[in-house]
């Protein structure tokens, strides 16, 4: 059943977040830590060129060769490599000039963005729809969903969800905006700041975690099972 207005409280669903740590914890080789292997390596290769002044250009080939890879077996850990996806003919250097345009520098704000500030939400805002549009345009002639976009996004930034058919139900359900543009962004953010407090407690996966997880990927495994 759809909600006629939106509603922001998915505290019932935050204990989705456990259960998707559990799969990791018991089986450290479980598909669903692909996604932190992702993440952390382009965040570590972000920051890096950041803190010593490098350039896109500064990279090795196999730099940028190892960021494909891990790019590619994410996405074949999350159903993006299926035999109707054009990733499935392709091997993973595909995935280069994508690479390149995630690291651009016009695009660093959105590796830590503050999801407090409300004031900087439509900035932030434009720069994740900018930035989307512009790494659909480099796997032309191709034609990327927005699911496969989406999930590139969340696997390198980390600043929006996968929006697949899981994900478009749960938002429904809500009486949230179900397709990827500016208006859904506006209402995920709402969505972060009205559970933070629930979901800041969530963001490291154990004690021993080297990374915390970003809000919109804790608001993505909320949605992770059925209710």
């Amino acid at each position: 059943m759809v909600t006629s207005k939106p509603n922001y409280n998915i505290s019932t669903l935050i204990n989705n977040i456990d259960k998707f740590y559990k799969t990791i914890n018991d089986d450290i080789h479980n598909s669903n830590i692909s996604w932190e292997h992702c993440y952390n390596i382009f965040q570590k290769t972000h920051w890096n060129m950041l803190k010593n002044g490098h350039k896109i250009s500064d990279l090795s080939d196999d730099d940028i060769d190892l960021l494909c890879l891990n790019l590619a077996f994410y996405l074949a850990s999350w159903g993006m490599l299926r035999g109707s996806s054009f990733l499935y003919f392709k091997d993973y250097k595909i995935h280069k000039f994508a690479v390149e345009t995630i690291l651009k520098p016009e695009y660093d704000e959105l590796w830590l963005i503050d999801y407090n500030n409300e004031k900087t939400d439509n900035h932030i805002i434009n720069l994740i729809f900018n930035a989307s549009q512009e790494i659909k345009a480099c796997y032309r002639p191709n034609n990327p969903t927005e699911t496969l976009l989406t999930k590139i996004m969340m696997g390198t930034f980390g600043c929006i969800l996968g929006y697949d058919t899981r994900i478009k139900k749960k938002l429904e359900k809500l009486g949230l905006t179900k397709s990827f543009n500016k208006e859904s962004i506006k209402e995920l953010f709402t969505l972060y700041r009205y559970n933070k407090l629930l979901l800041n407690t969530k963001k490291n996966r154990n004690n021993s975690s080297v990374i915390e997880y970003p809000p919109m990927k804790l608001i993505d495994m909320c949605f992770w099972q059925d209710d």
